[in-house]
């Protein structure tokens, strides 16, 4: 038996690590995608359609890609209302801010910044 792989056998060969599995790039799109998607969460933004595209032969694309699927109108439009709203609020935190600034004495600077 170890005769007939033998025969078969071209060797040297290489121990294969995690990238024999997927596509050159794979676990940095996947990182990316995650940030992405954890990025998302924070303003409860949950795109249902996200997904990891892996390299084309038949367009040519070398790397994998990051989808973010299709979208209805109403989903588009909720993701883009969570998105503003999250906005807002953030703009009116700055406001704030601002505005305690201006209110300091001697315009110092707050001691906790």
């Amino acid at each position: 038996m170890d005769e007939e792989v033998a025969e078969g056998f071209v060797g040297p060969y290489d121990p294969v690590s995690s990238e024999y599995w997927c596509a050159k790039g794979r676990r940095e799109v996947e990182e990316a995608g995650s940030l992405l998607v954890n990025t998302l969460l924070r303003v409860r933004v949950d795109i249902p359609n996200i997904e990891i595209l892996n390299d084309c032969s038949d367009c040519g694309r070398k790397e994998p890609r990051i989808s973010l699927g299709y979208l209805s109108i109403d989903e588009t439009n909720e993701i883009a209302r969570k998105i503003g709203k999250a906005l807002d609020e953030l703009d009116c935190l700055r406001k704030e801010r601002a505005a305690e600034k201006v209110h300091l004495p001697h315009g110092h600077p707050r001691s906790d910044e």
